[in-house]
C-alpha cells in the first residue's frame, strides 16, 4: 500500500475514535454524572490508540518527505510523433491513461507501449516506471540533489504530467479561480455564531458589562469528489492527436463542471460523504430578490448585497460569481450620458471593485457575492485518474443505490476513467455569503434603462 494511503487510512480510524471519545462526553455531560468504569475504560482504550496513530501518522509523514527530498522537478520537452510542433499541455497525462487503457491496467505492459508508441515522449514510460516502484506523487516536490536519478527522476515526472493536467483544470474551475480560505482536513474549528457583546467604558467603582456569546465547531471532514466518464476502446487505441484532445478536454471539462455545479448549489452536506454547496442553508436574510431592471434598481441591488455581506461589517476578500452572459450584460449597460456605467466590468472583470468570476453553470438569473477569507477549502493538490474495461457501472449523472441498471464495459468495448480528487468546503461565517435572485436584466430584446428613474422605457412608450 503507498504511504498516502497508510496516511489516509490512520487518520480515518482515528476520527472515528475521536468520534466515540466526543461522543462518551456528550452522554454523560447530558445526563450530569461522571464516567462509569465501563466507559472510563472505552475512553482510555480510544485515547491510547489515537496516541498510537498520531504517533504512526507522524512516522509516514516523515518518510514521504525524506522520499520527496530526493526528487527534483524534470523538465522535459514535450513533441508530438513524427512532428516538431510542442506537445500540448495534458497530452501527457492523456497518453499515460491511453497506455493503460491499452494495457488493460497492467502496468507493466502499458510501460512498453508508451515506449514503443511515443519515443518522443521519454516522460511517459518514467512515470508509468514509477507506478510499477510503488511511488506516488501527491504533493510538490522540492528541489534537490539527487543521488540516485533514476528514483527521482520518476517521481518527478509525475509531477511534470500531473501539473500539467491540474493546470488545465484550474481555469475552468470556480474553486481554483477564488482565493478561498485554506485549511487541513479532518480538523474542527470554533465559530462565533453569537456575538459575545459589546464593551463600554466604565467609571470608577461602577459594575462591568457581561457578554455571553455562542459558539459552535465546524468539522472539515475527509471527502472525496468522483467522476466516472466512458470512452469507446477504438478512440483509445486510435494514433491520431485529435482523440487525445478528445479525451484531454473530455477529462478536463467532466472534473471542473462537477465541481463547480455542487460548490455553487444549494445542496445540503451529507455527513462524511460531501461538502454542502456554498448556498446550502442560506438564512432568509441573505437571500435578496432583484427589485426590477432600470439602472437604479440594479444598482440599489447590487449596493444592498455588499452592504449585508459579513452583516454590514465588509468583507476582507469580496468576489462576485455570475454568468457570463450577466457580466457581458452589465459591461455593456449604458447610463443616460451614453457611457458605460460599470466600464471596470468589460475593461478588467471588476464590479465595484470586487473581482468576477464567471461560469456558465451559474444561472442568468442570479448572481453571489462571497467574502473568500470566509469560505474554508480543504484540498489535494492532486488529481487521481483511474480506469477499468471490465467494470459494470451505472450511466447515470445520480447513481441510486441499489443500482437499477448497469452496463459492462466488456460487453459493450467500452472504457470507463474515474477521477478523483480529496475536496471540501464550507462557509465559515453564514453571513459571508450573499445570493441575489430573480434577476430579468438579461431578457432579449434588452430592456432600455433609465438613470434615475424608476419606470422602463417600454412602460414611458405605453404611457406616451
Amino acid at each position: 500500500m503507498k504511504i498516502s494511503d497508510q496516511i489516509a487510512e490512520l487518520q480515518k480510524k482515528r476520527g472515528d475514535k475521536v468520534k466515540a471519545m466526543e461522543e462518551l462526553n456528550e452522554r454523560i455531560q447530558k445526563e450530569s454524572r461522571v464516567f462509569t468504569a465501563d466507559e472510563s475504560t472505552a475512553f482510555d482504550e480510544c485515547a491510547d490508540e489515537v496516541k498510537r496513530i498520531d504517533t504512526q501518522v507522524d512516522k509516514l509523514n516523515e518518510l514521504e518527505k525524506i522520499i520527496m527530498r530526493q526528487a527534483t522537478p524534470v523538465v522535459v520537452e514535450h513533441r508530438i510523433t513524427g512532428g516538431n510542433r510542442a506537445l500540448p499541455p495534458g497530452i501527457g497525462m492523456v497518453r499515460m491513461v491511453r497506455a493503460k487503457c491499452m494495457s488493460g491496467g497492467n502496468v507493466v505492459q502499458a510501460r512498453e507501449i508508451a515506449r514503443s508508441m511515443w519515443r518522443d515522449s521519454p516522460e511517459i514510460e518514467q512515470a508509468l516506471h514509477a507506478e510499477m516502484l510503488g511511488l506516488h506523487f501527491r504533493a510538490a516536490v522540492a528541489p534537490a540533489t539527487m543521488a540516485d536519478p533514476a528514483w527521482a527522476g520518476v517521481l518527478a515526472t509525475q509531477q511534470v504530467l500531473a501539473n500539467e493536467f491540474i493546470e488545465l483544470v484550474k481555469p475552468l474551475e470556480i474553486v481554483s479561480r477564488l482565493s478561498l480560505r485554506r485549511v487541513p482536513f479532518n480538523v474542527k474549528i470554533p465559530r462565533e455564531v453569537t456575538p459575545i457583546g459589546t464593551a463600554q467604558w466604565v467609571g470608577e467603582g461602577k459594575p462591568k458589562p457581561f457578554g455571553k456569546g455562542a459558539y459552535d465547531l465546524i468539522t472539515i471532514a475527509l471527502t472525496k469528489l468522483a467522476l466516472i466518464t466512458g470512452q469507446s476502446d477504438e478512440l483509445a487505441r486510435s494514433s491520431d492527436p485529435s482523440s487525445e484532445m478528445l479525451l484531454r478536454d473530455g477529462l478536463v471539462n467532466a472534473i471542473a463542471r462537477t465541481k463547480n455545479s455542487e460548490f455553487i448549489s444549494a445542496t445540503a452536506a451529507v455527513a462524511g460523504v460531501r461538502p454542502g454547496g456554498i448556498l446550502a442553508g442560506l438564512p432568509a436574510g441573505q437571500s435578496i430578490t432583484s427589485t426590477g431592471v432600470t439602472l437604479a434598481q440594479i444598482q440599489a441591488d447590487l449596493t444592498h448585497m455588499i452592504a449585508i455581506l459579513n452583516g454590514g461589517e465588509g468583507a476582507e476578500r469580496p468576489a462576485w460569481i455570475m454568468n457570463p452572459v450577466t457580466k457581458t450584460w452589465l459591461g455593456s449597460l449604458q447610463n443616460a450620458m451614453g457611457g458605460l456605467q460599470y466600464p471596470s466590468v468589460a475593461g478588467g472583470s471588476v464590479l465595484m471593485g470586487y473581482p468576477i468570476v464567471d461560469s456558465t453553470l451559474q444561472p442568468s438569473t442570479s448572481i453571489i457575492l462571497l467574502d473568500q477569507s470566509r469560505v474554508l477549502l480543504a484540498e489535494d493538490n492532486g488529481i487521481s485518474i483511474d480506469m477499468s474495461r471490465e467494470a459494470s457501472i451505472q450511466l447515470d449523472s445520480a447513481p441510486v443505490d441499489p443500482a437499477l441498471t448497469l452496463v459492462s464495459a466488456f460487453q459493450n468495448n467500452l472504457i470507463f476513467l474515474r477521477a478523483e480528487q480529496y475536496t471540501y468546503w464550507t462557509r465559515a461565517n453564514d453571513t459571508a455569503v450573499v445570493h441575489l435572485i430573480g434577476i430579468t436584466w438579461t431578457t432579449w430584446p434588452p430592456v432600455l434603462l433609465a438613470a434615475t428613474s424608476g419606470e422602463s422605457q417600454s412602460t414611458k412608450s405605453k404611457a406616451a
